[in-house]
C-alpha cells in the first residue's frame, strides 16, 4: 500500500539476499533495488540511497544493459525527494539510453515515464510534454493494463498542473476505471487526490472535507495526505480549525517529510495554511525547508502545486519580508504564465495582490488581482474569484 512498508515482503527480499550465495551480480542488483523500493516510505533516506547506489553499481558492473535498465526502473520512487533531483535526472537519462539500446518498448515506456516525472520536478515543461506524449504512443502499441492506468492518471495530473480542472476530472475518472480493470490495489489513491484538488480550486472544498479526512485514515503513512486536512479546512473557510491542526501535525511531520516521496507537496500544503491564517510564526519553518529547493516545481505523478518560489514569496509576505516576497512572486508569476500553468498563475497573482494591498500599494494590488480574476473566470477557479474580485472592487472604489 502507498505510504507503508510491507514487512512480510521486505523480509522475503532480505531472505532472498541471504540465500544469494554465491551472489549472482544481476540477481543481487535487482533484489537490492526491490528492497530500496519497498523502503520508499521509510524515513531513513540514507539507507535507501545506499541501497540504490549499491544496486546501480552492481548492475553497471554486469555490463548488461537489460539488468541496468530493470534496476533503474525500480529506483526512482525511493529517490523521489527534492534533494535527489539532479541524481534522478542523470539516472533518467541513463535509463533512456539503455532502453533505446535494447529496443524493448516496455522498458522504453518506463524510461519515458521516469523522464516525465523528473522533468516536471525540474520545471522543464517542454520536455515533460514530450515524455508524456511518448508514453501515450507506447501504450497504444502495447495495450498493457498497468501502463494504460499509469498514463491515464498522469495525463489527468498534467491537466490539473496546467489548471484545466474539467479535463483533469474527466481523465481522473477514466483512470480510476482503468485502474480497477487492471486490478491496481491503490487505484483510488490518485483518483481521490485528483478529485479533491478539482473540488478545492472550483471553490467547493466544503463538499469534501470529510472525504479528505477519510483519505488520511486510509493512507496514514503519507504526510502530504495528512497535510491535506488543514489545507482543505482553509479552503472551506474553516481557518481556526486549520490553524489548530497545523500546529499539531506540523510538529510531527515537517522535519521527516523532506526524506519521503511527495515531500514538497506536503510542505506547500502546510505553507498554504500558514499563509491563509496569516501566521508569521508558522510560516518560518516551511520557508526554511522549502528554500533549498527554490528552483524546483512541486510536482508528482498525479498533479502539482506550482513553483517553489511562489510559495516562498507567499510565505515571505506573511513574514513581512516584502522585497523577498516581490522577487519570488515576480519569478513565479512569469514562470506560470509562460508555461500555461493557469491555476498557479492565478494563485500567485492573487497572493501578490493580497500582500500588496496589505501594505498599502493599491494600484499594484489591483493589477495583480485583475489578472487573477480574469484567469479565475476563464478557467473556473471559484476558490480565487471572489477574493480577487473583492480587491479589484475595493481598490477601484478607493481610487474613484
Amino acid at each position: 500500500m502507498i505510504g507503508a512498508v510491507d514487512k512480510e515482503r521486505l523480509l522475503a527480499i532480505e531472505r532472498a539476499l541471504e540465500l544469494d550465495d554465491p551472489p549472482d551480480p544481476g540477481r543481487r542488483a535487482r533484489l537490492l533495488a526491490l528492497k530500496a523500493l519497498e523502503l520508499a516510505w521509510d524515513p531513513d533516506l540514507e539507507r535507501r540511497r545506499a541501497l540504490v547506489a549499491e544496486a546501480i553499481s552492481m548492475a553497471r558492473g554486469t555490463g548488461e544493459a537489460r539488468t541496468l535498465a530493470e534496476v533503474l526502473r525500480l529506483v526512482d520512487e525511493p529517490m523521489r525527494v527534492p534533494s535527489m533531483v539532479e541524481m534522478r535526472r542523470s539516472l533518467a537519462d541513463e535509463f533512456l539510453r539503455c532502453a533505446a539500446e535494447l529496443g524493448d518498448p516496455a522498458l522504453e515506456y518506463w524510461a519515458h515515464e521516469y523522464d516525465y516525472l523528473v522533468s516536471v520536478d525540474e520545471g522543464n515543461f517542454e520536455r515533460a510534454k514530450l515524455a508524456l506524449g511518448r508514453t501515450l504512443l507506447i501504450v497504444h502499441e502495447l495495450d498493457q493494463p498497468t501502463m494504460r492506468w499509469t498514463t491515464a492518471f498522469e495525463q489527468a495530473g498534467w491537466k490539473l498542473i496546467c489548471g484545466d480542472l474539467a479535463a483533469g476530472e474527466q481523465l481522473a475518472r477514466r483512470a480510476f476505471q482503468l485502474g480497477r480493470e487492471a486490478g491496481a490495489p491503490d487505484a483510488f489513491f490518485p483518483y481521490g487526490t485528483q478529485l479533491a484538488f478539482v473540488r478545492c480550486y472550483q471553490g467547493r472544498a466544503g463538499e469534501i472535507v470529510e472525504a479528505v479526512r477519510e483519505g488520511v485514515d486510509a493512507y496514514p503513512g503519507v504526510p502530504s495526505h495528512r497535510a491535506g486536512v488543514p489545507w482543505i479546512l482553509c479552503a472551506a473557510g474553516r481557518r481556526d480549525e486549520a490553524r489548530a491542526l497545523l500546529d499539531k501535525v506540523a510538529r510531527e511531520d515537517l522535519e521527516r517529510m523532506t526524506r519521503l516521496p511527495e515531500s514538497l507537496t506536503g510542505l506547500v500544503l502546510y505553507a498554504e495554511v500558514a499563509v491563509e491564517t496569516a501566521s508569521s510564526s508558522a510560516a518560518s519553518t516551511p520557508y526554511a525547508l522549502l528554500e533549498p529547493w527554490a528552483e524546483q516545481f512541486v510536482g508528482s505523478a498525479i498533479g502539482g502545486y506550482g513553483h517553489v518560489r511562489m510559495w516562498l514569496g507567499l510565505l515571505a509576505a506573511v513574514m513581512g519580508e516584502h522585497e523577498q516576497a516581490d522577487d519570488h512572486l515576480a519569478f513565479a508569476c512569469e514562470f506560470h504564465e509562460t508555461n500555461g500553468v493557469w491555476v498557479w498563475a492565478a494563485r500567485g497573482h492573487l497572493g501578490w495582490a493580497e500582500a500588496l494591498a496589505a501594505r498599502g500599494d493599491g494600484k499594484s494590488a489591483r493589477e495583480h488581482a485583475a489578472r487573477a480574476l480574469e484567469l479565475s473566470r476563464e478557467h473556473g477557479y471559484g476558490l480565487f474569484e471572489p477574493r480577487a474580485a473583492a480587491i479589484v472592487e475595493a481598490e477601484s472604489t478607493a481610487e474613484a
